[in-house]
């Protein structure tokens, strides 16, 4: 579908047996640099791992999504015979909290009862209700403490999620072309919010791949001005390792990379937890500045040559922009071009509850992204000098692209 919307613009366009999809774009200069702008189609999701014999499916984790946010959002099974709908429903925990009286035997609740009845000397005052908290108060100080909280954490921990997909039985799931190995992800339906505010799943990263495809007809209708060699890539399995990006590299070793992924708004976090670090959506995009760890005392730096020509641009133009200098970012496509002696850099809009079924995006900043890329193709690799004459820049955005 990504290659279908390109292909018309690009002068040639290609893909790998890994999955990986790209359109390429000549520039007219016989000694243009290549640029790759890379952003990974694929999501967080879950794999089938095992159904119960009473028809429940059990998963296992693609990526790293959010388990407290599974509870009752639709999902889908895409199984051998076609899409099946499920959910993950939540178990009445004040049902569950009604276990620990059957637990104890009834002839030891009532000498309990009337123990702390005779006692107390309220033998005659009290109510029925007052009996049956006091049941349960000593039901659950004769239970070990592990019983007692047993199932209280239900969906904690992923191994105790359990899927329903309306079976009665294992042998009705399997019917339902639902094996091991199947993929499980949200089906969720996108809608705005606010006017401007993107809510659906898989924004991460599907936001950019979309920027890229809209990227396409600009590069095609400024043909004479790029200054680059530009190659869309949009690769797979950056959940799963950056697989993906490491495959189309390794073949195409790169020489400057621009990777398009999501960063987390951190105005959705109380204020003591990321002070300092006002990065919010609908005040543009986010550069990324911060040097980060890949293991031990691995270290990378993003490219200082290119997050300045972005910065400069962003600052001549008039693009809102805002630069992350405070933070390690999570890892992306950037680092298999870097490990594969490329420079790279980071950047792309803010995302609110990341990983989830539900993420948010403002429109407004896959905008302000667009302008840049486009600006960014067409202007000599040497850059926009930090001098140069800004145009007018909206309120709050100088501060944020000045060092």
């Amino acid at each position: 579908m990504w290659l279908d919307r390109v292909s018309p613009h690009a002068d040639r366009v290609g893909k790998d047996e890994v999955g990986n999809a790209w359109a390429e774009f000549e520039s007219p200069k016989e000694d243009a640099p290549t640029l790759v702008i890379v952003s990974h189609i694929d999501e967080v999701g879950l794999e089938v791992k095992e159904t119960t014999p009473r028809g429940f499916v059990k998963v296992k984790l693609l990526g790293h999504p959010d388990p407290d946010a599974v509870a009752s959002v639709p999902y889908v099974f895409h199984g051998s015979k076609g899409p099946v709908p499920a959910f993950a429903g939540c178990r009445p925990r004040w049902w569950e909290g009604m276990k620990p009286d059957a637990v104890v035997p009834v002839d030891r609740q009532l000498e309990l009862i009337e123990t702390e009845m005779n006692a107390s000397g309220d033998c005659y005052r009290m109510s029925w209700m007052e009996r049956l908290q006091m049941r349960q108060r000593y039901a659950k100080a004769i239970l070990e403490p592990d019983e007692r909280n047993k199932g209280r954490d239900h969906f904690a921990k992923w191994v105790n999620v359990e899927f329903d997909v309306g079976a009665n039985n294992a042998a009705q799931v399997e019917q339902m072309g639902i094996v091991p190995g199947t993929l499980c992800v949200p089906a969720t339906q996108a809608e705005i919010i606010a006017e401007s505010r993107l809510v659906a799943h898989g924004l991460d990263n599907r936001l950019h791949v979309f920027l890229l495809s809209e990227l396409a007809p600009y590069l095609a209708a400024h043909k004479n001005d790029l200054q680059y060699n530009v190659v869309l890539l949009s690769a797979v399995r950056e959940e799963m390792g950056l697989l993906g990006s490491f495959a189309y590299f390794l073949k195409n070793p790169p020489e400057q990379v621009i990777a398009l992924d999501c960063t987390v708004d951190s105005m959705q976090y109380p204020d003591e937890q990321f002070e300092g670090l006002p990065i919010s959506m609908g005040k543009g995009p986010v550069l990324q500045a911060y040097p980060g760890r890949i293991a031990g005392n691995a270290r990378y730096r993003f490219d200082r040559k290119m997050n300045r020509s972005l910065e400069n641009l962003a600052n001549v133009k008039g693009i809102p922009m805002q630069k992350d200098t405070f933070k390690m970012v999570g890892l992306s496509d950037f680092l298999s071009a870097m490990m594969m002696g490329g420079r790279a850099t980071m950047i792309g809009c803010p995302v609110r509850y990341m990983h989830s079924p539900r993420e948010m995006a403002d429109l407004r900043d896959v905008d302000a992204l667009l302008k840049l890329m486009q600006a960014f193709v067409t202007t000599p690799p040497e850059g926009v000098s930090a001098s140069a004459s800004p145009k007018e820049v909206p309120v709050g955005v100088a501060e944020t692209v000045a060092e």
